[in-house]
């Protein structure tokens, strides 16, 4: 299940999701469709990367520095998708990754 928590962060390119749980009358695990999400488009921009966006210029309107972390960095990796809209929003970046990912962000200029 863990996968649909990933959905909110990268909600496209997800095939059927699958789970398995125990049946009591035949003591065995089975498997079962667990669902089978909406993939979105890639090339708009959701309410969440609007808010980051809003979020990241007030913290530098500020003058105060701002880095991003990112769960997801395996199979259903998000940072790309960060460094791309931070930088089409005006923004420097750069990516660390693991242990853990994160995007540092500076005005551009």
């Amino acid at each position: 299940m863990e996968t649909t928590f990933q959905y909110p962060d990268h909600p496209y390119g997800f095939d059927a999701i699958w789970a398995r749980a125990f049946d009591p009358q035949t003591r065995e695990h089975v498997r079962f469709l667990a669902a089978t999400p909406v993939n979105l488009s890639e090339d708009r921009l959701f309410a969440k990367e609007r808010a980051l966006i809003s979020d990241v210029s007030e913290e530098l309107r500020q003058g105060r520095r701002c880095q991003v972390y990112a769960t997801y960095t395996g199979e259903k990796d998000v940072t790309l998708r960060l460094e791309t809209i931070l930088r089409q929003a005006g923004f420097r970046d750069a990516v660390r990754q693991r242990p853990a990912s994160v995007v540092e962000c500076k005005p551009a200029g």
